[in-house]
């Protein structure tokens, strides 16, 4: 009898560049600060980490219209009371958006539909890169790349791209001063 699911696992196994199952997961620049971003699709709003905008300082605003936000079948919810314009950069790409403040433990920042409405943002599902339009140009923003042995280059400016390991120390040492000063 043919196996299906050992037959896909085993396809998708011997490319580990493939980005079929992967979010895309960046690092961005808000106020000299490096956090992890998600942009997603399903999401139906862009949402800030509130513990962020503390630490990167950022003015806090009442929420002009307040609202539960639920997730699938969550009957509980979150009251968003507050809302953070974010200025962010990713490589050579910067922008500015009026973001959601909630707790959350995915990442910093999840950029959903109104972000990627508002900017036209395609999406390559296949690489799983967007690209943005900027001043009538397309800038590409691509995902992190898997943990490799290898040191990074970071001379390449062809693509708006943070890569995880190039400034991995830095956060390392960004959070054990945080720790310490605690």
């Amino acid at each position: 009898m043919f196996d299906f699911e050992t037959f896909f696992n085993g396809y998708h196994r011997r490319n580990p560049q493939d980005q079929r199952d992967k979010l895309f997961i960046t690092m961005c620049l808000v106020n000299g600060k490096h956090y992890l971003m998600i942009v997603d699709s399903g999401s139906c709003t862009n949402v800030v980490f509130n513990t962020m905008v503390e630490d990167a300082n950022l003015p806090l605003p009442e929420h002009p219209r307040p609202y539960k936000h639920s997730l699938l079948n969550d009957d509980k919810g979150l009251r968003v009371k507050k809302q953070a314009l974010l200025s962010f950069r990713i490589g050579g790409y910067q922008d500015q958006f009026w973001c959601n403040v909630l707790p959350m433990t995915a990442c910093s920042i999840l950029m959903g539909r109104p972000w990627q409405y508002d900017r036209k943002v395609m999406h390559n599902g296949r690489d799983n890169i967007y690209s943005v339009l900027e001043r009538k140009e397309r800038v590409v923003l691509k995902p992190l790349q898997p943990k490799s042995k290898e040191a990074p280059t970071t001379n390449n400016n062809d693509h708006a791209h943070v890569c995880f390991n190039s400034y991995r120390d830095e956060i390392l040492d960004s959070t054990a001063n945080k720790k310490r000063k605690a």
